[in-house]
């Protein structure tokens, strides 16, 4: 772990708790630095959870709005990448071998954005050279993960 982000969860209106990521900025420099600045930034406040696919994972962080619909409008964002766009992902070098990883999705050329996804499973490995993971929930924050899989987004 190098850095520490923190994303505020509220359900509608209500506010449900906090869900502090220890990042791996050793082995995903820049995937963790865009999540950093991004929820530094206050960028992640009002998005939302836009797939709850349980007991696997749930996705989130799409700050353009419409969930995967960036990929196809080429309208997703980030903190690091060329005019605020995707960027290429540092590589997939972490394993989805335990629960809790945030990794970030990828657009329909590769590129990292905004959009992530938290492993719900200890076993993810389906993930693996598809998602590049860059931090993992500590284990305080955990038992907000199993309120967000009650979550069916719409």
């Amino acid at each position: 772990m190098t850095d520490r982000a923190y994303l505020e969860i509220s359900f509608g209106d209500e506010p449900a708790g906090r869900l502090d990521i220890e990042l791996f900025g050793k082995d995903a420099p820049n995937a963790a630095a865009n999540f950093a600045q991004l929820c530094a930034s206050g960028r992640y406040a009002g998005s939302n959870v836009y797939r709850v696919v349980s007991p696997f994972n749930f996705a989130g962080g799409d700050i353009a709005g419409g969930g995967d619909g960036c990929v196809k409008t080429q309208a997703c964002v980030s903190a690091l990448g060329a005019n605020g766009g995707p960027f290429a992902p540092d590589g997939y070098a972490i394993e989805h071998s335990v629960g809790a990883l945030v990794s970030y999705a990828r657009g329909l050329n590769g590129d990292i954005d905004s959009r992530f996804v938290v492993t719900l499973a200890d076993d993810a490995r389906w993930a693996d050279g598809r998602y590049e993971a860059f931090g993992r929930v500590t284990e305080p924050s955990r038992a907000l993960l199993a309120r967000i899989e009650q979550v069916n987004p719409s």
